[in-house]
């Protein structure tokens, strides 16, 4: 911001300031100088300077409230002000403290003023007109990406362990006196057995076979006897 433009502000926001005053507080609270550079730049005393930023700063405050004061306090906003700037000694900080702590009427000069200053640059800087930012030209567009096809993760086959297990083969016992004794007389049994089936089966062949010639017999006879009637 440059100081003309700091200093039109302030005149438009306190009129009645006078010039020294004005100048001082639009350099010091808007554009930033310290009061040593103000002092170099305008050719004044650093007493001046101080006294007119106390004179802007008043008129600051009285833009919000209106505040009675006696000469102590007059005295005690200087202080305020130098104390604003970090200018402020000792002797005069124990002043100041003693003052504040049975002055009301300065407590509220103090937080009137800070909000007056906050105020003062907010102004400011809703005032100032916001420049457009340079549009850039768009940019060409650009080669497409290849286009990645993700193949789907394949889990490795679990290798199965196939346990071998070993089978004891059984050897079978070997045989004894007593089980050849029980084998022959298993065999000899079986042996009578189907001796004694065969011997039926011809028995039964020869009954067959009886029968059947007496029937032949029999037949026959009656065949006979038939022929002589």
């Amino acid at each position: 911001m440059s100081p003309a433009e700091a200093m039109e502000h302030v005149s438009q926001r306190l009129p009645g300031l006078d010039p020294q005053a004005r100048a001082a507080l639009s350099l010091l609270e808007l554009v930033g100088r310290a009061r040593s550079d103000i002092a170099a730049e305008r050719g004044w005393s650093e007493a001046e300077v101080g006294d007119a930023l106390a004179r802007g700063r008043k008129a600051l405050r009285r833009s919000l409230l209106q505040l009675p004061g006696t000469g102590w306090c007059e005295r005690a906003e200087r202080l305020l002000s130098d104390d604003l700037d970090g200018v402020l000694d000792d002797r005069g900080a124990r002043v100041l403290s003693g003052h504040l702590a049975r002055c009301e009427r300065c407590v509220e000069h103090d937080r009137k003023l800070a909000q007056a200053r906050d105020g003062l640059v907010r102004e400011l800087e809703e005032a100032e007109p916001v420049r457009p930012e340079p549009r850039l030209a768009p940019e060409p567009p650009g080669e497409p990406e290849p286009e990645v096809i993700e193949l789907p993760d394949t889990e490795p086959t679990e290798e199965r362990e196939v346990e071998i297990v070993e089978v004891e083969q059984e050897t079978a016992p070997e045989p004894t006196v007593e089980d050849d004794v029980a084998a022959a007389v298993v065999k000899r049994s079986i042996t009578e057995a189907l001796g004694n089936v065969a011997w039926l089966g011809m028995f039964g062949i020869a009954v067959l076979l009886a029968v059947l010639s007496i029937v032949l017999v029999v037949a026959a006879t009656v065949g006979g006897v038939d022929r002589i009637f």
